[in-house]
């Protein structure tokens, strides 16, 4: 596809490797990358992937890439039929080229694919281009931010405090003063992430008795689990094989190497699955599990709160301690997580006043205005790992 000097390439889910390598090779005709190695080789292997679908759109200015738009399959059950649908992922358009129209000719050509299309957390801009296409609004998808960053000001005022000597008539003592400080902010700042720890100490011993925690690389369902009420809407599947897939095959890699120049992230300081899973008095009891994702950079770690499938309500307060037990590990900033878990969050007077509520934002496209993103996107059930955030 070709307009006023822009041309859009699709690229398959089964090309989509040697596409990767082809741009490592080609720094010309690629000034920006449309595709890193472990993103190419997590897509190909996504179970709700179809060799021959488009995985991958690229825009090109005068034979050099100036934009991508990255398809991610999704499963959506609808009453128990199951719809293959495409998440938009990573729209990208080169500063210099944002006025070429690159960008609706992306958007444009996914929707010419013949799937219906989701796209959650946006920018403002791409949240405009997509309304002005024809998308829709569904939602909001409702998250928490927990800022344990906040909890920990004491720590943060002895740091302020040696700033600030640096800059007055002591700052000749300043050396004198700094280990001791130092010692002080340290054991203040393990005390304060332990005492975070065991904040939902109550609710976990009233609904933890007996149930073992291991970590884990492969997760499994229990048998009976909570299910979803009767009356839900269309929903977008988790399932196992779903899970298991994010966790072997991570976008992002962790640790040193070359940043490639692409235009979101493909290495962090820190970027891992935490995955656990819930077991009874013998380990053949399988409870459910729990998936968690740490993420550092630039020295901020984050601290998500995925996916779980839990064989009684009960066990969410194990989740959730869980959860507060590896930020501290982690020395996390803060903590993410649906709003789902609002109820365990308000339990803790301390934990609710740190913790601030928001929206993302949650678009749809669908060709059957009858269909379940059409007539019932108003039923339609939301959930923090729709789209592309537990990858990232």
């Amino acid at each position: 596809m070709t307009s006023g000097g822009v041309s859009i390439e699709r690229v398959r889910v089964k090309d989509l490797l040697t596409f990767a390598r082809g741009v490592l090779s080609q720094p010309e005709r690629f000034p920006i990358a449309p595709l890193t190695l472990s993103r190419a080789e997590a897509h190909v292997r996504n179970p709700a992937a179809v060799p021959e679908e488009i995985g991958l759109l690229v825009a090109y200015s005068q034979g050099r890439c100036c934009g991508y738009l990255g398809l991610l399959p999704i499963v959506l059950d609808d009453g128990g039929r199951h719809v293959k649908i495409d998440c938009l992922s990573t729209l990208y358009v080169a500063p210099q080229e944002r006025q070429t129209g690159a960008g609706a000719l992306l958007v444009l050509q996914a929707m010419s694919l013949g799937k219906d299309l989701i796209a959650v957390g946006t920018s403002e801009a791409a949240t405009r281009l997509l309304l002005a296409l024809g998308f829709a609004r569904a939602g909001p998808l409702r998250c928490l931010t927990i800022r344990i960053e906040a909890l920990l000001l004491p720590s943060f005022a002895l740091g302020a405090l040696g700033r600030r000597l640096e800059g007055s008539v002591l700052r000749r003592f300043r050396v004198l003063l700094d280990a001791p400080r130092a010692v002080l902010q340290g054991s203040l700042d393990v005390v304060l992430r332990r005492t975070l720890a065991r904040l939902p100490g109550r609710l976990r011993r009233e609904g933890c008795r007996g149930v073992l925690e291991r970590p884990t690389t492969r997760v499994a369902s229990p048998g009976v689990g909570i299910a979803p009420s009767p009356s839900s809407g269309p929903r977008f599947v988790r399932d196992d094989e779903t899970v298991n897939w994010m966790i072997a095959c991570p976008w992002i890699l962790e640790g040193g190497g070359r940043q490639a120049d692409y235009a979101f992230s493909s290495r962090r300081e820190v970027f891992r699955y935490l995955a656990y899973g819930f077991r009874g008095g013998t380990p053949e009891e399988n409870l459910g599990y729990v998936i968690l994702s740490v993420s550092s950079q630039e020295g901020r770690t984050t601290i998500k709160l995925l996916d779980h499938a839990l064989s009684h309500e009960r066990l969410r307060a194990c989740a959730f301690a869980l959860a507060l037990r590896e930020a501290a590990r982690f020395s996390a900033d803060v903590l993410e997580c649906a709003d789902a878990w609002r109820d365990l969050v308000e339990a803790s007077r301390v934990l609710r006043s740190v913790t601030t509520p928001s929206n993302r934002v949650y678009l749809v496209h669908t060709r059957d205005p009858g269909g379940p993103l059409g007539t019932r996107r108003s039923a339609l059930v939301v959930g923090y790992c729709d789209g592309e955030a537990p990858y990232t």
